[in-house]
């Protein structure tokens, strides 16, 4: 959530600074910084919050924060989040929210390690260790462990990789 939070915080200011000076650049027309009502700051910001998470679990799946985390936002039959599933998300992160953060801490009791928002929205959160496409080492659970072939191609030493079974 930190790491969101720093990406919400640095798109928003910098998208800000850069609408700033593009249009101190281009001359579209005088713009004095200190007239935007100080009202108006929060209520953006707090619609850039709301828009970066939706558009984020429903376009990609996944957060800033949960992409360095290797984690992913799937229906729950594994199938992508859309539009309405990541509005509904979106919802129950607001009453985790509003309930002091309950929601969240929800994870730790509950026996599937759902928070409210993937409950209501009936999501859950995955490992996804794909990287640009490319899958990584995510065989956990294997029939047999893949060899990987060291030394020339007309028999060299066979090393078997170990894979954790759950």
């Amino acid at each position: 959530m930190t790491i969101d939070v720093l990406a919400i915080a640095a798109t928003f200011y910098g998208g800000l600074a850069l609408g700033t000076l593009t249009v101190q650049v281009l001359r579209v027309r005088q713009l004095d910084v200190a007239a935007i009502p100080t009202w108006l700051v929060p209520i953006l910001l707090g619609a850039w919050t709301l828009l970066y998470f939706w558009i984020a679990w429903w376009w990609f799946g996944k957060t800033v924060g949960k992409a360095v985390l290797g984690l992913r936002v799937v229906a729950r039959s594994g199938g992508r989040v859309g539009w309405a599933r990541a509005l509904v998300r979106l919802v129950g992160y607001g009453l985790s929210t509003a309930a002091f953060g309950l929601g969240f801490l929800w994870v730790a009791l509950d026996p599937k390690r759902r928070g409210w928002a993937d409950m209501l929205a009936r999501t859950r959160v995955v490992y996804d260790w794909r990287v640009h496409g490319v899958e990584l080492e995510s065989r956990f659970v294997t029939q047999e462990s893949p060899r990987i072939t060291v030394g020339s191609s007309d028999g060299g030493d066979d090393l078997t990789r170990l894979s954790r079974r759950s």
